[in-house]
């Protein structure tokens, strides 16, 4: 993790000239390292059954497919 390439930059700030968004904030350290600390874990590793995020991500469209607007 680090800079965002040259090119996604350029991306971002064109992107905040036309919509007036936010730009990305770079990631505080101790953000890092948790996310480098979650990702070592052994349930994360190559190989282990990970079919649970395919059935929580049919789930939430489930949820979003179902849901009304409230005005």
């Amino acid at each position: 993790m680090g800079e965002l390439p040259p090119n996604i930059v350029r991306i971002f700030e064109e992107v905040h000239r036309l919509e007036g968004g936010n730009r990305p904030a770079p990631l505080p350290e101790a953000y890092r390292r948790a996310l480098e600390e979650i990702e070592g874990l052994p349930c994360n590793r190559s190989g282990q059954d990970k079919s649970w995020v395919l059935r929580q991500a049919r789930r939430w469209r489930e949820t979003i497919r179902n849901s009304r607007r409230i005005t």
